[in-house]
């Protein structure tokens, strides 16, 4: 099943569900506009509570990594990540996830 759903902020998120709990996002970077998709093991519950903004990405995904979380926020993938800030491991530090919520 594909939906279109708007993140808390309002970015168009493309959602390929299987309706078995694998779930892959298309969505633009932040940073350069560029596409990218991601796998995730979600709900469509989750997501949606998540683009409603009636629960923050951590508390939706707590068994997401940082950097699947900051796809989902951002559309920044990894490897875009590295090319844009170097080797990943300000991602908590950028993001305020891991510091404050964890």
């Amino acid at each position: 099943m594909i939906n279109f759903l708007q993140d808390p902020r309002g970015r168009t998120l493309v959602v390929l569900d299987d309706c078995n709990g694998n779930i892959s996002i298309t969505r633009n970077c932040i940073l350069d506009d560029s596409v990218s998709s991601m796998d995730f093991s979600i709900t469509f519950e989750a997501l949606q509570q998540y683009c409603t903004g009636t629960v923050n990405v951590q508390d939706a995904f707590p068994n997401l990594t940082t950097e699947q979380r900051e796809f989902l926020l951002s559309g920044i993938t990894p490897e875009k990540w590295t090319t844009t800030f170097g080797d990943g491991s300000g991602y908590s530090n950028w993001t305020g996830l891991e510091a404050e919520n964890d």
